[in-house]
């Protein structure tokens, strides 16, 4: 015999089900077409080594992870008991997988830009320590026979709870720790490198007080938080959404199970569910928008375009097309660092590709005196971060 309650709860199951595919549906699309495209980049010598960074790699790991996360959401909302254990599995997998590569992001900047780490050889460390702990804490509560169980109370896929105590000691012990202390880590992290970033700006400035012009001074004058405004924002998009998501989602399901018994709201049961949907959007956004795979279509279309003017050059006069090659070959250089006309290969647009490449005035003399050896470190820091 249903009651009034549980019919006005299906209805809602009913809606949130429609909701949920209307989300997912085309946060799956999207994921794939991210991954695709950065694939395609990545097969092409022009845009490869723009996406040649330790942080977009790992973020690109974190958007595969989303991406097995939403795939067993429709599972689990339509609640095929059966398979509870797989989907229990590779939720929880995925969804501390994913944690684990946005701490790791912000981590690799700490170690590379304060403490002198190379990137590169820490990668392997993150990538290893992140799946170990992913999978203790999925295999760990799933072999003990916690993990995987259809709770009737709450209609979901996740842990068993014969008593109270019990339930909360794995949910904090298997998810709602790590995922707290990784989102605090990365806010105390960010901090700090925010905090280097400033220490590290006004010692710069001293140097200059004396013996320079009034161009390379009003540089310097300018805020920290402008001047590094860009890179502040991409590095503060991870902690904020960890700390976000990973805080409602302890709160969410921390009430839940301590007092399965209590007369909660119908929205509680499906509400945890249908927030992490906008997870995988927003990382794909985030992904998107990032410098690396910005400057990696930007110079691909750079170099389509390129092409075509050799073409047509080609087409009225065969001897047009070596000055358009090494136009092309000095144009993808500069790209990165700002827009450029590519309508003509005349000489005085190849002059503004080469400064479009340089360093800001005050640098000069230190490129001057490190010559392409400080260039090729400063790629390779680059490619670190």
């Amino acid at each position: 015999m249903s009651s009034p309650h549980r019919a006005s709860l299906s209805s809602l199951e009913v809606r949130y089900l429609g909701m949920t595919l209307g989300v997912t549906v085309p946060a799956i699309l999207l994921t794939v077409l991210l991954l695709g495209s950065t694939a395609y980049l990545a097969c092409k010598r022009v845009s490869r080594r723009h996406l040649n960074r330790v942080s977009f790699r790992l973020l690109i790991y974190a958007v595969i992870a989303n991406l097995g996360f939403i795939v067993v959401i429709p599972v689990d909302v339509l609640q095929y008991r059966y398979a509870c254990a797989p989907v229990s599995f590779v939720r929880q997998f995925c969804l501390l997988f994913s944690a684990c590569m946005s701490f790791c992001i912000m981590l690799n900047l700490e170690l590379v830009l304060i403490h002198g780490n190379n990137g590169h050889n820490m990668e392997k460390y993150y990538l290893i320590g992140s799946f170990l702990l992913c999978l203790v804490c999925t295999v760990a509560p799933q072999a003990a026979g916690t993990l995987g169980w259809f709770d009737r109370t709450t209609r979901d896929c996740f842990l068993r709870n014969p008593n109270v105590p019990h339930g909360l000691a794995w949910l904090v012990g298997t998810q709602s720790f790590w995922l707290l202390f990784m989102a605090a880590s990365q806010a105390a992290l960010f901090g700090t490198i925010i905090i280097f970033m400033v220490q590290h700006e006004l010692k710069r400035r001293q140097p200059l007080k004396n013996g320079v012009s009034i161009d390379e001074l009003l540089v310097y004058r300018e805020s920290p938080m402008v001047k590094y405004r860009d890179l502040i924002l991409r590095i503060a998009l991870y902690p904020i959404l960890s700390c976000i998501f990973s805080a409602i989602s302890t709160v969410i399901t921390t009430v839940a199970m301590s007092n399965p018994s209590a007369n909660y709201s119908p929205l509680i049961p499906i509400l945890g569910p249908f927030i992490f949907l906008v997870r995988p959007l927003l990382f794909v956004v985030l992904a998107a928008a990032d410098p690396g795979y910005v400057g990696a279509v930007g110079a691909l279309r750079a170099q389509r375009r390129v092409q075509a003017t050799a073409h047509s050059f080609d087409s009225t006069d065969g001897a047009a097309q070596k000055p358009a090659n090494r136009y092309s070959e000095r144009f993808f250089v500069a790209l990165g660092r700002g827009s450029v006309n590519t309508g003509r290969a005349s000489t005085a647009t190849e002059r503004s590709v080469e400064n479009a490449a340089e360093l800001p005035p005050a640098l000069k003399g230190e490129e001057k005196a490190g010559g392409g050896d400080r260039g090729r470190g400063e790629l390779d820091i680059k490619s670190q971060l």
